[in-house]
This record gives C-alpha cells, structure tokens and sequence, in this order.
C-alpha cells in the first residue's frame, strides 16, 4: 500500500487576503507617522509583493502556461497597484507626522 503525504495547499480566503492588505498598507502609514525614514515605503512594498504572490500562486502558474503576454501585463499591473497603494499610503502618513510634530 502506498501511503502519500497531503499536499499543504493553503489559499487564503478574500476576506483574509484583504485583511492582510489592509494591515499592510496600515502600516506603512502608521511607520511614515511615526517618523520612520523612507525605507520602510519599499520594504513594506516588497512585504505585499511578496503575500500578493503567495495569495495569486496558482492564477500566476494558470496564466504562465495560457498566455506569457497576459501574465506579463498582470504582473505588471498588480505591482502599479501595490506601489501606489502604498506609495499615497506613505505620503499620507509622512504629512499627518509634520503636521502633528
């Protein structure tokens, strides 16, 4: 008998997923308040890039073997996104910190 190990598939639910990227760029504003230099826009960039890949696995892998071209525009659009998200998210946060300190 041929006893296989499950493969761990775990796939976040949207709700999980949005909470996660909430929480993100939560914190990227919370850093530019608080006065945290402008590192910490691109490593929180890089953190959502990183769970965005994570969450999207499969789709990715799907559109890799259906359409390069697709794939492609996706990623890229998916990293404009994230930037941007996070780039307002940090401009946000580096204004509240110089009006209140």
């Amino acid at each position: 008998m041929d006893v296989t190990e499950a493969k761990s598939d775990f796939v976040p639910s949207r709700f999980v997923n949005a909470l996660v990227e909430a929480v993100l760029v939560s914190t990227t504003i919370l850093l530019a308040m608080f006065g945290v230099s402008w590192w910490a826009a691109p490593v929180m960039m890089v953190v959502a890039t990183t769970w965005w890949c994570f969450v999207h696995r499969r789709r990715v892998a799907g559109m890799v073997r259906a359409s390069l071209p697709q794939t492609i525009g996706t990623l890229a659009l998916a990293l404009v996104l994230i930037v941007l998200a996070h780039g307002v998210g940090f401009g946000f946060g580096a204004a509240l910190h110089a009006l209140i300190g």
